[in-house]
């Protein structure tokens, strides 16, 4: 598909101009006007040279096409994978699966259920401080903030320290913004210090016989899988924080 695709000048620039409308935070609350001209044509172009494709089938096609790659290392401007999120099989599939085992089953089939008070606890307070409000968003002021949340609680973060941990998050997600305009030694050294806060809650808490799912993780990471501190806890706050993040 790409390799039959030669756009046209003003293809490239309409291109341009669909994507930057759509990177605009301005248009996040109503994207979907866009999400449908993107789907008019299989592939766009901006000046950049980036690809973009909006129909569900061409995507799913790419995603499974070996020929592709999610490592920086493989793109014209270069670069490291922060986690396994922008990793290529196999080491992709090894860090998911060892990160992943902590949240569920089969390797932690009754977490969920432990937590159905805790999580109730949670929504019900974000609800109430809204009770004397007209009107508010509910995606920023109920939908983004409750996962946020539970991951703070999952990985053992201090409720002193939730402020810190999120804004942190949110730096680092918003590098993978198109044009955010954060550089990327900016992204690596803000996960570092993440990466760093939360290796420092794994050595509070490893002693601690319940323990969190970071000292869980960690503990059973050195017995099976040999991955450093820095990759386990970036690949343990990756795991989770995109789902979070409004569309």
């Amino acid at each position: 598909m790409l390799d039959t695709f030669v756009p046209s000048s003003v293809e490239i620039e309409a291109g341009a101009r669909l994507l930057n409308a759509i990177a605009d935070p301005a248009n996040r609350p109503n994207p979907y006007p866009l999400y449908q001209t993107l789907r008019e044509q299989p592939v766009w172009r901006d000046a950049g040279g980036a690809y973009v494709l909006g129909r569900y089938n061409d995507i799913k096609s790419l995603i499974h096409d070996p020929r592709l790659s999610s490592d920086p290392a493989n793109s014209a401007q270069g670069g490291s994978a922060l986690s396994f999120l922008n990793m290529d099989p196999p080491d992709h599939d090894r860090l998911r699966r060892m990160t992943m085992r902590h949240f569920g089953p089969p390797a932690n089939a009754s977490r969920l259920q432990r937590m159905t008070s805790v999580l109730r606890a949670m929504a019900r307070m974000l609800i109430d401080r809204l009770s004397d409000r007209s009107e508010f968003d509910v995606v920023a002021e109920i939908s983004y903030p409750f996962p946020g949340r539970v991951i703070a609680d999952l990985l053992g973060v201090p409720r002193e320290d939730e402020t810190k941990f999120c804004a942190w998050a949110e730096a680092i997600a918003h590098a993978s913004d198109r044009d955010s305009g954060y550089r990327s030694k900016e992204a690596e050294r803000t996960f570092q210090e993440l990466a760093g806060y939360i290796m420092g809650l794994i050595n509070k808490r490893r002693r601690d016989a319940a323990g969190t799912t970071c000292s869980q993780a960690w503990s059973m990471t050195r017995r099976t899988e040999h991955c450093g501190p820095t990759r386990l806890s970036g690949s343990r706050f990756c795991c989770c924080w995109p789902a979070t993040r409004p569309p």
